[in-house]
């Protein structure tokens, strides 16, 4: 047995240098009364999900505002609205966001799929599962939407 630890060799394998540009006059953060043009909703949609990662709902829900600003007929800003309430646990199934999401792009499946998991927690079984079956319409194969149609199934007790 070693009474002490001995003295290894170390040896770089591999290294690497990066330069981050830290915001400054050149880089201001965007001001929460900024004009959020139609080029760039996804900049808004992207750094709103990296907010709403963070559990950074006031910010995020701020991001995807000026999103549904930029272009209000784009579906993805009002679904990631509808994500952060849900993330904050607030299912609501009639909520404004899947509303106006409805008006613009009613077969969207990602949105589907989540206006589903919130019509379960509503107790709203057979909606659930009417959105859920117009997802497997578009992605047959796709296991977490199948998952979650037997899991809704499990709780109406149909079993067969």
């Amino acid at each position: 047995m070693l009474k002490e630890i001995p003295a290894l060799p170390i040896i770089t394998v591999a290294e690497d240098t990066k330069i981050i540009a830290v915001l400054g006059k050149s880089n201001p953060v965007p001001a929460a009364n900024a004009v959020a043009a139609k080029e760039d909703w996804m900049r808004w949609n992207d750094y709103g999900i990296g907010l709403l990662l963070q559990n950074d709902f006031k910010g995020a829900e701020a991001a995807f505002t000026k999103t549904t600003e930029a272009d209000p007929a784009n579906a993805d800003g009002w679904v990631n609205m509808a994500a952060s309430e849900r993330k904050k646990a607030i299912p609501r199934a009639r909520s404004q966001f899947w509303i106006k999401r409805f008006r613009f792009k009613p077969d969207l499946a990602r949105a589907n799929y989540f206006y589903a998991r919130d019509l379960k927690e509503e107790g709203r079984y057979d909606e659930a599962i009417a959105k859920l079956q117009s997802v497997l319409k578009q992605y047959p194969r796709d296991r977490v939407v199948r998952n979650e149609l037997g899991r809704i199934y499990f709780l109406q007790k149909r079993l067969f």
